[in-house]
């Protein structure tokens, strides 16, 4: 992201390791950024999202963002078994 700041997926990406690392504060953060650059986002980041407001211990926006996550990937008609796949296992 250092090198390429516009690049959401990239926030993304950081953001993923950041929950993982359990530095939820800061991944809340980037996640958002993804969302920004990446026209609102989807899924991917909305899932990590909920669960760093879980583990944050905001149950509304964690709700908030499992609802959207959830209806997202509901109306996806074209993916792929791997992607569907992935986002069950967030999910």
């Amino acid at each position: 992201v250092e090198l390429s700041p516009r690049a959401g997926n990239y926030w993304n990406t950081l953001g993923v390791a950041q929950y993982r690392a359990g530095q939820w504060k800061d991944a809340v953060t980037a996640l958002e950024k993804a969302s920004t650059l990446r026209s609102g986002g989807d899924a991917h980041d909305w899932f990590f999202l909920a669960m760093s407001q879980h583990r944050l211990g905001d149950r509304e926006k964690t709700k908030e963002w499992m609802d959207r996550a959830v209806r997202w990937v509901e109306a996806q008609k074209t993916l792929s078994t791997q992607q569907a796949t992935k986002l069950k296992r967030f999910r």
